[in-house]
């Protein structure tokens, strides 16, 4: 709130020259504060974006059992008592971070390998969300709750490493009106999280 703005022209600690030179008017593109972004989806691109909308509802359903059941799974089944919980659970959302900072340096590293942002932004997403589920079934294997919490770390890091893919391609897919676009995805999320419990 103090120090962002959607353009130079709206921060009132730049002057006329600095915001000319860092958003100055082109005849292919008017002034940020001149137009309003619009959202244009052909069929292709609205394919792809109900393809989105999937992949961020079932993603949720991850979040919120590490949200809302894990604590109950440790010590229901797996014998940990608060302080057990305390100490584990959050080890789960450190490889969540992990996992986005992973996803994002992956991200760019494929696309400048293959040159092809779609191809290498659908990879990165199903290749994490396949180990994920993979490593969840290991996951069952184990009786001891501490086993259980490291492969589940895990999970988390390979399950969160397509957010910055899930970014990246919602800012492509929305251009200027990224902000619209971000809402429905936040909101088809939140049904999915709705949904989950």
């Amino acid at each position: 709130w103090v120090l962002v703005r959607n353009s130079p022209r709206e921060h009132a600690w730049t002057n006329f020259a600095e915001q000319e030179m860092l958003d100055p008017p082109t005849t292919e593109r008017p002034r940020m504060d001149q137009t309003a972004p619009t959202l244009f989806l052909t069929p292709a691109a609205l394919l792809s974006f109900t393809m989105m909308l999937l992949y961020i509802f079932a993603s949720t359903f991850q979040d919120q059992f590490y949200v809302n059941w894990l604590p109950k799974y440790l010590t229901d089944y797996k014998g940990f008592d608060k302080t057990d919980v305390g100490v584990y659970v959050p080890w789960v959302l450190l490889g969540g971070a992990l996992g986005g900072i992973i996803g994002g340096v992956l991200n760019d590293h494929l696309i400048r390998l293959t040159g092809n942002r779609r191809w290498t932004r659908s990879l990165v997403a199903f290749s994490d969300k396949l180990i994920g589920a993979c490593l969840v079934l290991f996951s069952m294997q184990f009786e001891d709750g501490r086993h259980v919490m490291i492969v589940l770390v895990a999970v988390r890091v390979f399950s969160d490493w397509s957010l910055p893919t899930q970014w990246a391609a919602v800012t492509d897919m929305g251009g200027r009106a990224a902000a619209t676009v971000f809402g429905i995805v936040n909101t088809v999320g939140a049904l999915g999280g709705f949904v989950a419990g």
